[in-house]
């Protein structure tokens, strides 16, 4: 549930910015949290770095800057966006299934590679590699939450359902001779 990547918003980020001529990205993301109802526990998830960014903020300007990169946004200036023409050509056609493969074939994001939207050779290269810390703080907290989430299910488990997952995990691992207790 909370594995959302940014393609997941991708044609509803598209979908929202038409509703409104200018958007700043603040706004823009707050629209689109509110459009597809994010459930409160899931919305307050951070990444367990230094920064601790709403992981769900994170992947909605994500989506905003692959838009952006094939140009179906356009960045009028620093976090401001409009929806282009071939925005809305691809959200009429589309809608909520914009992907990630309608994105990389998209001429424009195929001729300019990282560019993120803009035009000139101002535009700096960021390395899209991930060091190995990052990959590391990333699956710390996705045990973490994962082990959270799981606690919680088992804890508000009816006991004899409890007793059969026990029973199915531990002869999954390899355990003999596990039954369940006569009650």
């Amino acid at each position: 549930f909370f594995f959302f990547f940014f393609f997941f918003f991708l044609g509803v980020v598209l979908q929202v910015a038409q509703s409104k001529e200018v958007w700043k990205s603040n706004e823009l993301i707050a629209s689109t949290v509110k459009a597809v109802n994010i459930p409160d526990n899931i919305l307050k998830l951070r990444y367990s770095s230094k920064y601790h960014d709403r992981i769900i903020y994170n992947r909605i300007g994500w989506a905003i800057s692959y838009l952006t990169s094939a140009n179906f946004l356009h960045r009028i200036k620093r976090a401001t966006y409009i929806v282009t023409d071939r925005g809305k050509e691809i959200s009429a056609k589309f809608g909520l299934d914009v992907t990630k493969m309608v994105i990389f074939n998209e001429p424009f994001f195929k001729e300019n590679p990282g560019q993120k939207g803009k035009k000139g050779p101002q535009e700096e290269k960021h390395s899209q590699e991930l060091s190995e810390q990052q990959v590391q703080d990333w699956v710390d907290s996705s045990i973490e939450r994962v082990q959270t989430y799981l606690l919680d299910k088992m804890t508000k488990m009816d006991p004899y359902k409890f007793e059969r997952l026990m029973v199915q995990l531990l002869s999954a691992m390899g355990y003999q001779r596990v039954m369940m207790a006569n009650h």
